[in-house]
């Protein structure tokens, strides 16, 4: 499982659509399946309804996370994704398997373009998962935003003001000693100014467990560990 660290400034049916095998669009073991579709929704930065062959499936952006609506950058990230495949020829490629919510998984494709890792180039999301994407050219498309300061890599995200905050995930203990058993998440502060923590969000890449930081102060160059939901030890 993958963890974020964020600041917070102020089905498919049994009867499958027809399907053409076109070849890996990536260099990858599976096969991929293309799928003409028309965009009918955009719920967020990385997924949205559509219509193929008479039936609404909805899609989840492979390989990628955005912001959720609620979030820091979420309804950028959403009007980007909107502009950038409403009224649009779209083509999916597809997984085998649905997420665990039971949307179909999907690289989507528009005008030649890997929307998927366009998004990740110009900001409005960061890689998941290398598993059934081109990981390599994915990280390299997301460390690209990140050094040009681009979309949510922005000093002014959100209307902050003043020096970045180097705050980062350390490590993740999967297994931590104590009785809870749960997941640890190990933050650190790598600036040499003291940073107020509250409000930052630890969310995992499905975006279901989130834990949003108390107020406390993290001191330059310290770590601490948090297990979700619980507040630091």
């Amino acid at each position: 499982m993958r963890w974020f660290l964020l600041v917070a400034v102020v089905a498919c049916s049994s009867n499958e659509p027809n399907r053409t095998e076109i070849g890996p669009v990536f260099d990858r073991a599976l096969p991929i399946v293309d799928l003409l579709v028309e965009v009918t929704v955009v719920a967020d930065g990385d997924s949205f309804r559509v219509v193929a062959n008479g039936e609404e499936l909805e899609v989840r952006l492979l390989g990628i996370n955005a912001p959720e609506l609620g979030e820091c950058y979420g309804p950028e990230s959403a009007t980007w994704l909107t502009e950038t495949i409403e009224g649009k020829d779209v083509g999916l490629a597809l997984e085998p398997e649905p997420d665990q919510f039971g949307r179909v998984l999907a690289v989507a494709i528009v005008d030649q373009v890997d929307v998927n890792k366009d998004a990740l180039k110009s900001g409005h999301a960061v890689v998941v998962n290398g598993e059934g994407i081109d990981w390599t050219s994915y990280v390299a498309a997301e460390e690209e935003a990140r050094s040009a300061e681009t979309g949510m890599w922005a000093d002014d995200i959100c209307g902050a003001s003043g020096p970045r905050a180097a705050v980062g995930i350390e490590s993740v203990e999967f297994d931590p000693p104590g009785p809870d058993q749960r997941e640890a998440v190990i933050i650190i502060n790598n600036g040499n100014d003291d940073i107020d923590v509250g409000g930052f969000v630890l969310r995992d890449e499905s975006s279901v467990n989130r834990f949003v930081l108390p107020a406390e102060i993290l001191a330059a160059g310290s770590a601490r560990d948090r297990c979700d939901g619980v507040p630091i030890r």
